[in-house]
């Protein structure tokens, strides 16, 4: 769907389903879902079958339709648009996706079916043949209801590349097609306003290292800083690097941002009042800080930020165990320069 939404050349992304939670996905996506008959939802009925009662339904008669089907997962919208120009243009009057091969196939009973046994050409010298891969065919409107099926007048081939043209046929394509979704899908465009980070572990390699004082050194990377200046160039208001400290990790690194929060669990308070400074944006909601309900001693309670709560006034404050390591830190190098136990 998303692919379809894409692409410059299709006007109107249109589902036909009898799955109301299909249905209400597509509806998310921006789709327009048609319910689809059970007389046409059987494992016997066609794929035209459904585009016809589609364009029924909803009284069009669009110049070029596009059947798309799911089990395709990796589509790129500027090979549909190609397609449908192609139509639109009176080059042919169906197209369908291929995967160009030059491979050579053979019958169960050990005959060749696209090439003489006897003779085997080199690859370059064979022109490539193409494989349909059933990811989408697009085709006249008219030609489609004239004939009844989705190949008809002048057929032409939209070539894909291999790593588009796997097709979902049983569990085992599925599991590949998860394993390459991170390295095949694109990234698509979202409207961010202002992007907050952790710093341990996204701008650092999650590794701390730690010098004969104590002191504790990160090693980060330059490409990260040129990408936060990428996204304010880009016309972002700004990016924030949320920081924290952690038991044992002493104080908090002054790091590069708008927002700073320490403390575990403090980021999301933070990002709260980044927010609430920024002020919400037109056309989006209002920030809700989370709150809690605390009880107090005489039954009552009060709404309070979720953070730890301050100790009171005169209260003596345990020591950090950050604290504790650099006494016995001090400690350890009173031992080695005086030679006795520290007093």
């Amino acid at each position: 769907m998303r692919a379809c939404l894409r692409a410059e050349s299709i006007d109107q992304v249109v589902v036909s389903t009898d799955h109301e939670g299909i249905a209400e996905t597509a509806r998310q996506a921006g789709a327009v879902v048609v319910e689809r008959p059970a007389e046409l939802s059987g494992a016997t009925a066609s794929s035209e079958s459904a585009v016809l009662h589609a364009l029924d339904a909803l009284g069009a008669e669009p110049e070029v339709v596009v059947l798309v089907q799911c089990t395709s997962a990796f589509i790129d919208p500027a090979d549909l648009s190609a397609a449908v120009r192609r139509v639109l243009d009176g080059e042919a009057d169906s197209v369908v996706s291929g995967l160009p091969t030059h491979e050579f196939l053979w019958t169960a009973a050990g005959s060749g079916v696209n090439h003489d046994p006897a003779v085997r050409p080199r690859r370059q010298d064979r022109e490539p043949q193409f494989r349909e891969n059933g990811a989408f065919y697009v085709m006249r409107t008219a030609g489609l209801r004239e004939h009844g099926h989705r190949f008809f007048g002048t057929v032409a081939v939209q070539p894909v590349p291999a790593r588009h043209a796997i097709e979902v046929d049983d569990p085992e394509d599925l599991e590949l097609v998860r394993a390459l979704a991170p390295f095949i899908d694109r990234p698509e465009p979202i409207d961010v306003d202002c992007v907050i980070t952790d710093f341990d572990g996204v701008h650092t390699d999650d590794r701390a290292y730690v010098d004969s004082d104590g002191r504790e050194m990160v090693l980060v990377s330059r490409s990260d800083g040129m990408g936060v200046s990428l996204l304010k160039r880009s016309g972002g208001e700004g990016a924030g690097h949320v920081h924290r400290t952690e038991p044992g990790r002493g104080r908090p690194r002054p790091q590069a941002g708008r927002a700073g929060a320490a403390g575990p669990g403090r980021q999301a308070h933070g990002a709260a009042r980044l927010a609430e400074h920024r002020g919400p944006r037109p056309g989006a909601g209002g920030v809700r800080r989370q709150r809690r309900q605390r009880p107090r001693p005489d039954g009552g309670g009060r709404l309070a930020d979720r953070h730890p709560r301050r100790a009171p006034e005169g209260a003596r404050r345990r020591p950090r165990r950050a604290d504790q390591a650099r006494r016995v830190g001090r400690g350890a190098r009173a031992v080695r320069q005086g030679g006795g136990r520290p007093a």
